[in-house]
């Protein structure tokens, strides 16, 4: 048994290595002219996969975006359609937006949990217990 945690923990790992490297992976192709970020966001979703989250307080989604992008990485189109206030984190298959304080540092990694961060963490939670039922299931 001992050995099979071993082997089932190694396989999580680098399957989460192979996520994260999936992310960077990501190639966006797309053409804005004068679109409202929620259309933006909307067609990052549908090329991505990726779920967008974000305070409506901190995000104005009728701000218009005008960029161009060919075969961009997903790091590269948020930091251009993204306001100078406003930081991203990834994970999970989410892309979290968090407003930047006055010091530029993300309110996200401060000590106090914001919502994103729970829902987050529930979530990488659930995805953890449902790789693990579904390696248990193969083995």
């Amino acid at each position: 048994m001992n050995k099979q945690n071993r082997w089932h923990r190694k396989l999580m790992l680098a399957m989460v290595v192979a996520m994260s490297l999936s992310v960077n992976a990501q190639k966006l192709t797309s053409q804005y002219k004068n679109e409202p970020l929620k259309s933006v966001f909307k067609n990052i979703e549908q090329q991505t996969g990726y779920s967008i989250i974000y305070n409506s307080n901190d995000v104005n989604l009728s701000r218009k975006v005008t960029a161009s992008f060919k075969e961009a990485s997903l790091d590269d189109v948020l930091k251009t359609i993204l306001e100078s206030n406003l930081s991203f984190q990834l994970q999970n298959k989410m892309i979290v937006i968090s407003r930047k304080d006055k010091q530029g540092v993300s309110q996200q990694s401060k000590n106090h949990a914001l919502p994103e961060e729970s829902l987050m963490k529930k979530a990488s939670r659930l995805s953890e217990r449902m790789l693990l039922k579904r390696v248990q299931l193969t083995a």
